[in-house]
């Protein structure tokens, strides 16, 4: 199987990184939140911090990001995916972006020795998850037919459009095809509704040859906005305005909150979302994360927090088990010790139940058990009860008198 890393794992991305780890591929994981890629570490995909970090691990690198800014981040940054991507690897963008970032990364990619296809989607999240989409691939005639067997992974419809950037060209048509359906079909039911008809029953006696995704989006306007599933600015709350949340900047001592509740603020005036970003130095969907956390906690929720970072490599049944050998004791025939030493129940953890822990986590684990360096004297497994206390009985000591000192004759 291939090693394929797969980086962003939003409402499009999860469910297209499943499709390709349930078809037996190794899938190195990352996403800007760890949260998103759970379901897939849990059915085998390897995490990683950094995405670079993924891509080095793999022979092909899929992205599909939020914009166009993102897609230059992770690709041409120093130490983005172009400079830690493994030699002859396929590096395949699924974002929405722009031709000519697309026809930049092809070209540097060409000059590591790398390809790169720009292969953006459409069918949006139902599509996602039945790995239904429309693929519409533009790049090398090699890099394509090396992506194909991985790209029908995730969709029914796969089309070479032609060079880098044909593919992002193509998704541009396709959007000004569907952005004109959906005026039309908007115009259309606001006159039927002006004019006393129903709707839904407009829609329903459209002939069904005409139905297409503006159309359906059409139906989701009668059912008063159903959501479309994707990201679109988040209101903020309305118990904080611009004042409140420059009077709280101007009160915190740490400098990323106060970037942060000013950014905010600007958008409470009317600021744009993209003029918020320019305020506050990050990318839209940081933004986007600073809505979502002030909505959620408050201006406390902006300030940087410590990670919380790997779980816990024991759980309870196995400080359980820890703990019965360790009141048991070691069989010396059987452990080969007849004492225990940290090391012994690293490995013995090893054995038994395949759970990998050093030796300082392992100590760290049994002083929050209440347990404390075992004693130096070993302890056989089978000493009879008061031995020791008899032998001390039986062997008494033996007093005897110190020899007395002869006074010391002075030279003379």
């Amino acid at each position: 199987m291939t090693a394929i890393a797969f980086i962003g794992l939003g409402i499009m991305g999860a469910p297209m990184a499943g499709h390709v780890l349930a078809a037996g591929h190794t899938l190195h994981l990352h996403s800007r939140t760890r949260a998103k890629a759970a379901a897939l570490i849990a059915a085998g995909g390897i995490w990683h911090n950094h995405p670079s970090d993924a891509a080095a691990q793999a022979d092909v690198v899929i992205t599909i990001v939020g914009l166009p800014s993102d897609v230059e981040q992770l690709y041409l940054s120093a130490g983005g995916l172009l400079e830690r991507a493994k030699p002859g690897a396929i590096l395949i963008d699924m974002t929405t972006s722009t031709p000519s970032l697309a026809v930049r990364i092809a070209a540097e990619a060409a000059t590591r020795g790398l390809s790169a296809i720009d292969a953006p989607v459409s069918g949006g999240p139902a599509g996602a998850e039945s790995a239904s989409l429309s693929i519409m691939v533009g790049g090398g005639d090699q890099a394509f037919a090396a992506a194909l067997p991985v790209l029908l992974l995730m969709g029914a419809t796969v089309v070479h459009q032609g060079g880098p950037g044909a593919g992002q060209h193509t998704k541009m048509a396709n959007q000004i095809v569907i952005a004109g359906n959906m005026l039309g079909a908007a115009e259309g039911l606001a006159y039927a509704q002006a004019v006393g008809l129903d709707p839904a029953q407009v829609l329903y006696q459209i002939p069904e040859s005409m139905t297409c995704e503006g159309l359906q989006a059409a139906g989701n306007l009668i059912e008063h906005g159903k959501p479309r599933g994707f990201a679109v600015p988040i209101a903020l709350r309305t118990d904080f305005d611009a004042l409140q949340l420059r009077a709280a900047a101007k009160r915190t001592k740490d400098g990323p909150q106060a970037r942060r509740l000013l950014a905010l603020a600007a958008i409470c005036d009317g600021a744009s979302r993209t003029e918020a970003a320019m305020i506050g130095g990050v990318t839209l969907q940081i933004v986007r994360d600073w809505v979502l956390k002030l909505n959620a906690l408050g201006p406390e929720g902006l300030l940087d927090r410590k990670a919380p970072g790997q779980p816990p490599r024991l759980t309870d049944a196995h400080r359980a088990a820890v703990a019965a050998m360790i009141e048991s004791g070691p069989t010396p025939a059987v452990h080969g010790v007849v004492r225990w030493r940290l090391v012994d129940l690293c490995q013995w953890l090893w054995d038994e139940h395949h759970v990998t822990v050093a030796k300082q986590t392992l100590s760290r684990e049994l002083r929050a058990m209440n347990y404390r360096k075992l004693s130096a004297r070993p302890r056989h497994h089978a000493q009879a009860e008061g031995a020791i206390d008899l032998f001390k009985r039986a062997s008494q000591p033996v007093w005897t008198r110190s020899r007395v000192r002869r006074a010391s004759t002075p030279l003379g």
